[in-house]
């Protein structure tokens, strides 16, 4: 690959962690790592990026899903709702184009605003397990 741009697919778990999910935060916090390294690397002839999605209403995580829990993972995102896969793929459309030809090394959260909520309502119970 002589030019153009790369994007590496993460999660906002590698910005934002939750209860028992250690190992799947450390690789998706490292591969944010690996985009800017291979910024350095690739540069200035091939772009890299990161698109880091939240919650994406697919098939496999929604088809056992009830609706009260649906519900509720939409109402702790500021948009209302889950993503869907066309959010994702706009997001990996832009980074591709030459739209974004001067945007190297970025991390994009695509999580309808998921990132911004500070406090997760399953961490109070999680400190009652742990005796904390």
């Amino acid at each position: 690959m002589d030019a153009g741009a790369i994007i590496n697919v993460s999660s906002n778990h590698a910005f934002l962690t939750m209860p028992e999910m250690f190992p799947y935060n450390a690789v998706e916090a490292g591969i944010n790592g690996m985009t800017r390294g291979m910024v350095l690397d690739f540069g200035p002839d091939i772009r890299v990026n990161t698109v880091n999605p939240g919650w994406v209403a697919i098939e496999s995580m929604t088809e056992d899903m009830d609706e009260a829990n649906r519900e509720h993972l939409e109402s702790i995102h500021p948009v209302g709702r889950l993503g869907a896969p066309a959010n994702i793929a706009g997001a990996v459309a832009f980074l591709a184009s030459d739209d974004a030809a001067f945007v190297t090394g970025v991390s994009l959260l695509v999580d309808g605003g998921r990132s911004a909520v500070m406090q997760d309502d399953t961490l109070p119970d999680y400190r009652m397990r742990r005796g904390g």
